[in-house]
């Protein structure tokens, strides 16, 4: 009897076995046959994305382009690398860049043909040069500005991201207008001598040298292109009369507001006829380097003759002979230090107060020339 139950037990036990594997093999079929569908269907896009290139550079610019166009700064900060938005220097660079763009109408940045070269430690890095920007106000283009920028692609997706954007303050380019004015100033205006004429900074001429002046009609302290309005010159003489007298009497503040605070200044040194330095400084190297000058000298007097404005009521090209000369309590009524050259502006109408400001200057200091220069 014993024997009997125990046998029937074991019956028992291999059908609830066999129950048990049945289950198990059929719960492996619905695993087998879902891991198939899984790696049927997932699987093309996992290959996808492990081996398609990514996003090209090209349309990283389209977007980069749509957003600096658009002039929303969400869009454009959204195209920075996530590790790097809150970074200091691209907060300075998105700051800078949102700036630039703010008070203008129109934008229009040029991405057709990109200048690009990959970073050769890093093949996911990759730098755009000089893409032009051109800034418009009320349909008229003020400046031509280019970006450098610099991405990087980051995976799985493979998609570009900004790490910086940077403004070549070496390459900015306004409206040129001046061979054309200055073509039709020479066949229609009459030329005369003079003696030497200077603008101070009361918008008085002085004057006791005998060097000549040109002057062609009957501009004010000397050349002005026919065409260019008389309020754009009148407004550019109030600049630089307000910007020579800030300097004569040491008045930092007046002096550096006349300058645009994207302005690119350039100097260069010319010995016997030769130019052999050149050197550019930003804004707020000049105000370092003004600041030195009056330090260094008790009294400094400038003076401008030979004045050219070519423009019209936006942009214009401003060019004269200036005279600086230093002194020191030790020197007495003889300059300690005294120099000659040519100064070349461009000024503009800044276009979120309407005000002319300086956006190039360029100086060439003669040394050690026979005569002086000519424009």
């Amino acid at each position: 009897m014993k024997h009997e139950n125990s046998e029937n037990n074991e019956n028992t036990e291999k059908v609830k076995g066999k129950d048990r594997l049945i289950r198990i093999f059929s719960n492996r079929r619905y695993v087998v046959a879902g891991l198939i569908a899984v790696i049927c269907i997932g699987g093309p896009i996992t290959i996808g994305v492990l081996s398609s290139e990514g996003e090209k550079i090209e349309s990283f610019a389209q977007r980069w382009k749509s957003a600096v166009e658009s002039k929303d700064a969400g869009k454009y900060r959204k195209l920075w690398d996530p590790s790097l938005r809150d970074s200091k220097e691209a907060k300075q660079q998105y700051e800078e860049a949102v700036k630039r763009t703010r008070s203008y109408d129109k934008i229009v940045a040029q991405v057709k043909t990109l200048a690009q070269r990959k970073d050769p430690r890093n093949p996911d890095l990759y730098q755009i040069e000089s893409i032009p920007v051109e800034l418009f106000k009320e349909k008229q283009l003020l400046m031509r500005t280019y970006r450098d920028l610099v991405v990087k692609r980051k995976r799985p997706r493979k998609r570009w991201y900004l790490v910086r954007d940077q403004e070549r303050r070496d390459q900015q380019e306004f409206p040129q207008r001046s061979h054309e004015m200055m073509a039709g100033t020479e066949a229609e205006g009459t030329i005369t001598t003079t003696e030497e004429s200077t603008l101070t900074g009361s918008g008085k001429t002085s004057g006791t040298g005998t060097e000549q002046t040109a002057i062609i009609g009957e501009a004010p302290f000397g050349i002005s292109g026919s065409s260019t309005p008389v309020d754009t010159q009148l407004k550019i003489k109030q600049v630089l009369g307000a910007w020579q007298g800030s300097w004569q009497n040491e008045d930092i503040q007046t002096y550096m507001a006349q300058y645009a605070e994207e302005a690119r200044i350039t100097r260069v040194t010319v010995i016997d006829g030769k130019e052999v330095r050149r050197k550019f400084l930003s804004k707020a190297r000049l105000r370092q380097g003004m600041e030195r000058l009056n330090k260094r000298y008790s009294k400094i007097e400038v003076f401008i003759s030979n004045l050219q404005i070519n423009g019209d009521t936006a942009v214009a090209d401003v060019g004269f002979l200036q005279t600086y000369k230093a002194f020191t309590p030790a020197s007495g009524n003889r300059p300690a230090y005294r120099d000659f050259g040519t100064k070349s502006l461009v000024l503009a109408v800044d276009a979120e107060n309407g005000r002319w400001k300086i956006y190039k200057e360029s100086w060439k200091n003669y040394k050690d020339v026979p005569e002086f220069p000519k424009l």
